[in-house]
């Protein structure tokens, strides 16, 4: 919490196994002069977010980052997972995307999200994978679930996708307990939230 940079920043040619962040409340992170997750030469073999909760923060930067470095590394296709999150306002400006992937070969699950109030889109990179989507709910999110205007490459059109209001008991002081008995029957978010 409380940082003016990423949480990550990947600037040297260096191969990664694995990143994993589970169990996660990350607030108020800035993003001055970068964006939140950030690669911009790394080879990052896989990399995931779950059970985890991210809000007022990267407002006006993207939320994952990859740049192509693939013709540093042979044989490397990024897997990117973000399963069972409560996203707030994340990516919050209609140029900035949640998934601005670029490393060739990528592949994305994205399920069992919740994405609240933001005008960002997924992405406008034509690298970037179409995800795996399921059962993910977004409420004031309208470029997440279609593609409004001529940038957006891709949006959330799955059968599995909903719009319900998650009724927060107090977004602003950061309780997003749900009170939405629809996604705690769905297990839609962040689990700490869904009591």
């Amino acid at each position: 919490k409380n940082y003016s940079k990423g949480v990550f920043y990947v600037n040297n040619i260096t191969t990664i196994e694995k990143i994993i962040f589970n169990n996660c409340i990350i607030h108020d992170i800035e993003c001055n002069g970068g964006d939140f997750f950030d690669s911009r030469k790394g080879g990052i073999k896989e990399l995931t977010l779950s059970n985890s909760t991210v809000y007022n923060s990267c407002v006006d930067r993207d939320f994952f980052r990859m740049d192509d470095a693939s013709s540093s590394f042979s044989g490397i296709a990024p897997i990117i997972n973000i399963t069972n999150n409560t996203l707030v306002g994340v990516s919050n400006s209609s140029s900035k995307r949640l998934l601005y992937v670029r490393f060739k070969g990528n592949s994305i699950n994205f399920s069992k999200n919740i994405v609240y109030n933001t005008v960002g889109m997924f992405s406008d990179n034509n690298n970037t994978a179409i995800p795996a989507f399921e059962s993910n709910n977004y409420y004031n999110s309208p470029n997440l679930i279609a593609i409004i205007g001529d940038k957006s490459k891709f949006c959330d059109d799955s059968s599995s996708m909903t719009q319900f209001n998650p009724q927060f008991t107090n977004a602003n002081e950061g309780d997003f307990t749900v009170g939405s008995q629809d996604l705690k029957d769905l297990g839609i978010g962040d689990p700490r939230w869904l009591k």
